[in-house]
Order: structure tokens, then C-alpha cells, then sequence
């Protein structure tokens, strides 16, 4: 899809997790005090862009799929 059709908050969620200055807590902590930097899901890990994205484990799943999609996309000709 072209960004003309995708919708608003898809964009912006997008634009979240490629800047890394959306609502993870390790972005917030340099706003404003925050109680814990860790990641609100799993705890194990600080809650960055690159965690959510690439590595948090309660994500794993919806990763997996869409990541199988996108390689499938990539690799027709």
C-alpha cells in the first residue's frame, strides 16, 4: 500500500517505533520521570523501540507472522 492509503494511526505507529519517540518508557524517562524504565510486557528488558520490535516475548507470535509475510512479499518475483 502506498502511505496515501494507509490511515493516521497506523502511520503514527509506525513513526513510533522507526524514531523510537513514541510511548516506550526509556523514551519517556528522558521527558519526564518515569518509575520503571522496563518493559511493561515482559519486565525483563528496558522498554525501548528496538525491544518491542525485535525482541520483546510477548510479541513473538504477531513478529513471526508478520515478519513470514513481509519475507514472502520480498522474495516474489
Amino acid at each position: 500500500p502506498s502511505l496515501s492509503t494507509l490511515r493516521k494511526p497506523i502511520i503514527n505507529q509506525t513513526m513510533y517505533v522507526l524514531t523510537g519517540h513514541g510511548p516506550f518508557r526509556s523514551h519517556l524517562a528522558k521527558l519526564r520521570p518515569v518509575d520503571e524504565p522496563s518493559c511493561p510486557n515482559c519486565g525483563s528488558h528496558e522498554d525501548t523501540s528496538i525491544h518491542f520490535l525485535l525482541n520483546c516475548p510477548k510479541f513473538h507470535h504477531i513478529r513471526k507472522s508478520h515478519l513470514t509475510a513481509l519475507c514472502k512479499l520480498l522474495l516474489m518475483e
